[in-house]
């Protein structure tokens, strides 16, 4: 059995059907591509591309119904300009790393320093994909329940922009940050390598036909090669951005999955204390009202909640709850202690020389002197 680079999961389903199916759609896709992008041999560079196609194609298509169905429910039109931009800027991000990537087998020509690696390359798709799979597209089937639930479109909008928690708030806007800060880094390093390409081909035609300008454009050459230092310091920063865009994605994951149990308790919690709210009011008796009536809107209210069935499953909700909660804790916990892993305060240490006699005890002034 071959494994799978992004395997589905029921926390990246949206409740829209059509939205949900080409969502799998686009994760067989990556996953499809995955050997070959891990590889990243000449033979898997050729092979690859045809699934990189594929991809960008079926995007362009599930971002095109997406939208169809946001205008069909009438969701805000500030919202769905800002669903489009990120579409178009996936759309853009993707073809300009495969035309880099592709530049290694010889179809196209860009210049050596903006070469994309295939695990780049994956590594961005995949936490793209996961990103706007949990977050944006997760905004649209919310707007749309809201807005069946009586709220006006900006009203929709605005709800969804109001994270949950601390936790959410902080996790999504560090995505946001760090794919624009990715885009905007890629987008500077290809205009870059284009200059410097531009450069390198005036240099080539003037040594071929002027020798008398060779030492003017020693001095061009010198602060081209300066700039190509510093994009190749830029290149590294982009991977390390890379790996902290993995671990954001995960750190995302793992804090959702139990939130996702928490709310769906804490909505069920709310339906029950509605339905006690009820019963209450059913129970109280009216100024001047019948005892018989009293009495048969009491046993209606009665037969209408399963008391019995509440007093069993609300403990049950409770302590996912609880379980819930303390697995975030945990999360947090464990990420303060992996921020904090490097920054132990500088502790006094004796050194001894091989064959040395250990020292007798001293005073801490005698060792200071020492």
């Amino acid at each position: 059995m071959t494994a799978t680079l992004m395997a589905w999961s029921p926390i990246f389903e949206t409740g829209l059907a059509q939205v949900d199916r080409q969502h799998h759609a686009l994760v067989d896709l990556v996953n499809q591509a995955a050997p070959h992008l891990a590889l990243d041999d000449a033979a898997a560079r050729r092979a690859v591309g045809q699934l990189l196609d594929n991809l960008t194609q079926y995007a362009v298509i599930h971002f095109r119904d997406e939208e169809r169905l946001m205008a069909e429910h009438g969701l805000a039109p500030g919202y769905l300009a800002h669903h489009q931009h990120t579409h178009q800027a996936f759309v853009d991000e993707v073809a300009l790393m495969r035309r880099d990537y592709l530049a290694q087998t010889g179809a196209v020509t860009a210049a050596p320093q903006s070469r994309v690696s295939g695990p780049q390359l994956l590594r961005f798709l995949t936490s793209w994909l996961s990103f706007h799979i949990l977050l944006e597209d997760q905004h649209i089937a919310q707007q749309i329940k809201a807005m069946a639930q009586g709220l006006t479109p900006e009203q929709a909008w605005a709800q969804v922009q109001r994270p949950p928690d601390a936790a959410h708030a902080v996790v999504n806007a560090s995505l946001l940050d760090l794919f624009t800060l990715l885009t905007e880094r890629n987008r500077s390093l290809l205009h870059t390598n284009e200059a410097l390409q531009s450069v390198s081909a005036e240099l080539a035609r003037a040594n071929a036909s002027l020798e008398a300008r060779v030492q003017a454009r020693t001095q061009d050459l010198t602060a081209t090669l300066e700039r190509l230092q510093r994009t190749q310091q830029q290149l590294l920063q982009s991977e390390k951005l890379a790996a902290v865009g993995k671990l954001a994605a995960g750190v995302a994951h793992e804090v959702n999955n139990p939130l996702s149990y928490v709310t769906g308790n804490m909505g069920s919690l709310g339906r029950y204390l509605t339905q006690l709210l009820a019963l209450a009011t059913d129970l109280q008796p009216r100024p001047a009202e019948p005892v018989q009536e009293w009495q048969a809107r009491a046993q209606g209210g009665l037969a209408r909640v399963d008391v019995a069935f509440l007093r069993e499953d609300v403990p049950v909700l409770l302590k996912d709850i609880g379980d819930g909660l303390a697995r975030v804790s945990s999360i947090v916990a464990e990420l303060r202690a992996l921020a904090g892993a490097d920054s132990q305060p500088l502790r006094p240490a004796q050194l001894m020389t091989a064959g040395a006699v250990a020292p007798t005890a001293t005073s801490g002034a005698d060792r200071a002197c020492a």
